[in-house]
């Protein structure tokens, strides 16, 4: 069983699939998934910055 489903919760079940591919896993959220601290800080994941990390390579060199 893992409380909360912020990128904690998140990557602590992924990581438990991965070592236990058939185990059984249960994740408790009180609100929606990554509505706390993960969905409000500045810290979030965004895709979009590395699908634009190309033209940032470009712009910016290495």
């Amino acid at each position: 069983m893992i409380v909360g489903s912020g990128i904690t919760g998140a990557i602590t079940a992924y990581k438990l699939l991965q070592e236990k591919p058939g185990a059984s896993i249960v994740v408790l959220e009180a609100r929606q998934a990554c509505s706390g601290a993960t969905g409000r800080n500045g810290g979030h994941c965004r895709a979009g910055r590395y699908l634009e990390f190309k033209d940032y390579l470009e712009q910016f060199g290495e």
